[in-house]
């Protein structure tokens, strides 16, 4: 039995839609929700090469090349029951996938995160626009600074400014308090 483990959410819109996974021995994964099972998500889950999956994180590659170009030619479905943390089973599919409802249409990319200048934050913290929260870690994306967590309040998600401070050693599932400059 196979299993991955989330490892960066790509995509949130009300859950998360899309996402990275490690198996035990490090072979990197794409889970893209499918639809839903009860109060579950459904992933399409596909192995992909670190050099791809990076070439899609900058936006050389959409979703569904990614997706097709799995190296082995051998997909994934699973189903999201237990908490972030915990390791999720894949289920081997024998039909090929070009042949499946499953692949997202041509042209999705992930969006590129707006610049925020130091002077940008300087003012947001003199006019107080400034706010402290407290939840648990759903995602915490070091190399971009993106994170979200999930409040009392529901999910909000930000971004660290550059120069800001690192996202390094935060854990996925485990409760922070976050002080933020609210800038837009």
């Amino acid at each position: 039995m196979k299993t991955v483990k989330l490892t960066e959410i790509l995509d949130y819109y009300d859950g998360i839609q899309l996402f990275t996974a490690r198996d035990p021995i490090g072979g990197h994964y794409v889970c893209d929700m499918i639809d839903t099972v009860g109060d579950f998500d459904r992933y399409l889950v596909v192995g992909v090469r670190p050099e791809r999956l990076e070439d899609f994180r900058t936006g050389k590659v959409d979703l569904r090349t990614l997706l097709l170009e799995s190296p082995d030619g051998e997909w994934y479905i699973t189903v999201a029951d237990g908490t972030i943390a915990d390791p999720l089973t894949l289920v081997p599919q024998q039909e090929p996938l070009a042949e499946t409802e499953y692949l997202p249409e041509e042209g999705f990319f992930l969006e590129a995160p707006t610049p925020v200048s130091e002077s940008d934050i300087k003012q947001a913290v003199e006019r107080g626009n400034v706010a402290v929260f407290t939840g648990q870690v759903e995602h915490a994306n070091r190399s971009t600074g993106e994170w979200s967590l999930l409040t009392d309040s529901g999910v909000l998600m930000g971004r660290t400014a550059p120069g800001g401070p690192s996202l390094d050693g935060l854990q996925v599932g485990k409760r922070y308090r976050f002080k933020c400059a609210e800038v837009t």
